[in-house]
């Protein structure tokens, strides 16, 4: 795979991608979702070195951007991986999507509500309160503990991709913070950035083919 530029290949599927993007069932998610792993990854590819000996500002940027795009490709190869439950786990996401939601707007509601809706009350829709009790997708790691690659290996080694993005996205991955912890200057890892959006683009094209045959 390594000497496969799967992202090159992906671009050039952009057309069909479109198309599904157009429907309201999981296919449309992969459609709408590969349109944006394409502008954050090709944005990512031509601005960036995005290996092991990448600078720390580099990874400021590349490392939470990747944790955007590994959170839905986890819930698409999840989805696809059973035809029969396909169905059942697309609606689940959406079930996610809908619980999020109605926590963010609760949330709003307690702290910031009378200021922030006089601008953008009508920018936001109003959510099921019935929500908060609709059955969601397992957790990250153990979707990844479900899964298998077409070798039969397990793809649970990917969570700890994901949570090393996750530890950047929240501003931990400062050099302060781990001199100052440790009582020593000391690095925490880059990640092989090219890599992971070659493995994403390799599983999206294989999607896309099984959809077409």
């Amino acid at each position: 795979m390594q000497n496969t530029d799967y992202f090159t290949l992906l671009s050039e599927q952009l057309p069909l991608a479109k198309n599904l993007s157009e429907q309201k069932n999981a296919m449309g998610f992969l459609g709408q979702e590969i349109l944006r792993f394409n502008s954050i990854a090709g944005t990512l590819i031509n601005s960036f070195k995005l290996d092991v000996h990448a600078s720390i500002d580099e990874r400021y940027i590349t490392h939470p951007l990747i944790r955007s795009l590994l959170e839905n490709y986890f819930k698409i190869i999840y989805i696809f991986d059973d035809s029969e439950l396909e169905g059942e786990r697309f609606e689940k996401a959406v079930n996610g999507f809908k619980i999020d939601y109605l926590k963010l707007i609760n949330d709003l509601k307690q702290v910031a509500w009378d200021v922030f809706m006089r601008e953008y009350e009508a920018s936001l829709q109003s959510p099921n309160d019935d929500w908060n009790n609709l059955p969601k997708l397992n957790n990250i790691n153990d979707i990844l503990t479900a899964l298998k690659n077409e070798a039969g290996d397990k793809l649970q080694y990917l969570y700890s991709i994901y949570r090393i993005t996750s530890f950047d996205v929240h501003g931990n991955s400062l050099k302060f913070f781990f001199d100052k912890a440790f009582g020593t200057q000391c690095d925490f890892l880059i990640l092989d950035i090219r890599y992971v959006i070659n493995l994403i683009a390799s599983s999206y094209i294989e999607l896309l083919n099984k959809h077409k045959s």
